[in-house]
């Protein structure tokens, strides 16, 4: 995906409790996992309700972060309200400690963060809607859903401001009902409340009986907070794939990548699409949160008779491989020599028609096919590209930062502070005044320097090829700009050579959203809209007859 969040860490640890659990003094013990296992641990808390009024919090935990052991230490005094008393936080990485604060004075809510000599300070105005919202500290998700449901009905729909000490930083979020479920704690049928919070363009879904917090879930990042002993109702079985799915390995170097051809039954030799994800760690399926596009479009083209490769990218498969050799890694090693390998793959596979294969490329690989299908020349039948972005990608970046900041709430002084910040970064790298292993949100500036330089939409109009572009109108990463810079390089094209369609209702994942897109519905189960299939699946069947 080219979807770059610089807000997702403020909502990485939202926890709720029920009024009836505020007197307990057993402490709730939570288990916590992010990132696939990238980062696990475990925390304990009591929230006590004081004679005086008031409440008071304490707790710890211990999170595995790639090896590295942190261990945190919280204490909270809140107010009636469960709002901002004094809020205190340590963690130890290390044997080295960090603190962070939080207290209010009137109408604001004083920060602060400290680790060794350096200290950071901020503040945000609060009122009566305010709460704490850190991360990883499940307790603030339980204050939160105590505080909810003690609202009347027709209160409970507006707006709270979160205070995330960890961020120093205020991000606006609501809480709406879901559907009821059902699951078992120690043992015991429990019925369950199901709510979910947006908060700074992400989605967290939660779990409760009877108000009592059982489950935090932050999906696209597959974060989870489960209660000790809680266990879900298992979930109805996957329908049978529409293919037969055979399991293959993708080759460009040393590691192998998994993958998977779907051949529609009786077809035939078919036509075959393989499919290339956007930017990122993507598996097969290009999941994010409980989305699968990439399996969504193999399945539905399956039932049109068109065959499909979709594999695993080479940084989620080898990723902790991989760490000892970001600084050399580019797109060529990412996404392009595995994708002509593929390619490659499914011309020779059993039951695909060799002269009907096609590449199909989303968000960064869509970005990229041009220069992929000019690579492979004859081998291709023609290119299918998904959102693809064609704008310099540092001032995109910049864009997508400004845009989330905004549904957060965010202040414009943040806003600008932290777009100069990303503006100045890349500026560095476009200089050659960083070094090519300095490492810019999460990627060397060697990959960047590489990714820059190159000039897909010059491969464009150059391809001598079919080029099937779809776009969705509410994409708020890939944009109208976009459409119309490829429009324009595939402008003087005969029809047979370029087709463009424009879908207004849908996103980036290309399905239906109601209202705007903020990134926060990725967070929501769907599927990739059935007007895409049926254009993709029309256009191949028209240029497999050309």
């Amino acid at each position: 995906m080219a979807h770059i969040s610089h807000l997702s860490v403020l909502v990485t640890g939202l926890g709720v409790a029920a009024a009836a659990s505020l007197t307990a003094q057993q402490p709730s013990r939570f288990r916590i996992s992010a990132g696939g296992g990238a980062l696990s641990g475990w925390e304990e808390f009591t929230i006590v309700a004081m004679a005086q009024g008031g409440f008071e919090v304490s707790g710890r935990g211990e999170i595995n972060r790639g090896g590295t052991l942190i261990e945190m230490v919280q204490s909270a005094a809140l107010a009636a309200d469960r709002g901002p008393g004094h809020y205190r936080l340590s963690a130890t990485v290390g044997g080295a400690i960090q603190r962070i604060e939080a207290w209010r004075e009137g109408d604001t809510v004083r920060m602060r963060a400290s680790a060794g000599e350096q200290e950071r300070t901020a503040s945000a105005a609060a009122d009566a809607r305010t709460l704490l919202l850190d991360n990883l500290v499940v307790s603030h998700f339980q204050l939160l859903l105590d505080r909810y449901l003690a609202e009347a009905p027709e209160s409970r729909a507006a707006d709270w401001t979160f205070i995330v000490p960890q961020a120093l930083t205020a991000i606006r979020g609501r809480v709406t009902p879901g559907p009821a479920g059902s699951g078992t704690l120690d043992g015991q049928p429990v019925a369950i409340q199901r709510f979910t919070l947006e908060a700074g363009g992400q989605l967290v879904e939660l779990e409760a009986a009877d108000g009592r917090l059982l489950r935090a879930a932050v999906p696209v990042q597959r974060v989870e907070l489960v209660r000790e002993g809680y266990v879900q109702a298992a979930s109805a079985p996957t329908p049978a794939p529409p293919c037969e799915e055979r399991s293959v390995e993708v080759s460009s170097g040393e590691l192998p990548l998994g993958g998977t051809l779907c051949v529609p039954a009786g077809a035939g030799a078919a036509p075959v699409i393989v499919l290339v994800q956007g930017s990122g760690p993507n598996d097969r399926d290009e999941t994010i949160g409980p989305n699968k596009p990439f399996r969504d479009l193999a399945y539905g083209l399956a039932a049109e008779g068109i065959a499909t490769l979709r594999y695993d990218k080479r940084t989620f498969a080898h990723r902790d491989r991989l760490r000892a050799v970001a600084a050399t890694i580019t797109v060529e090693e990412e996404v392009i020599a595995d994708a002509v390998a593929a390619v490659r793959l499914a011309r020779s596979a059993a039951g695909i028609d060799p002269t009907r294969v096609y590449l199909l490329g989303h968000s960064l690989g869509g970005t990229l096919g041009p220069l992929i299908a000019e690579r492979l020349g004859d081998e291709l039948r023609g290119l299918i590209l998904l959102a693809p972005g064609t704008r310099p990608l540092d001032s995109v970046i910049v864009e997508q930062t400004a845009f989330r900041l905004r549904a957060a709430a965010q202040p414009e002084s943040t806003i600008a502070a932290q777009a100069a910040a990303l503006q100045q970064a890349f500026a560095r790298v476009r200089s050659g005044e960083a070094a090519d292993s300095e490492m810019v949100l999460g990627a060397s500036a060697h990959y960047w320097r590489d990714l820059l330089a190159r000039r897909p939409l010059e491969a464009l109009r150059r391809l001598q090829r079919p080029v099937l572009v779809l776009q969705g109108g509410k994409d708020y990463q890939v944009t109208r700009a976009d459409y119309e810079r490829v429009e324009a390089a595939l402008a003087g094209k005969p029809p047979a050579l370029a087709r463009l369609q424009w879908f207004p209702n849908l996103n980036h994942l290309f399905m239906t959203v109601e209202g705007a897109s903020t990134g926060a519905e990725y967070g929501r189960a769907g599927t990739v809209d059935g007007a895409v299939i049926a254009a993709i699946a029309t256009w191949v069947r028209e240029t497999g007859t050309q």
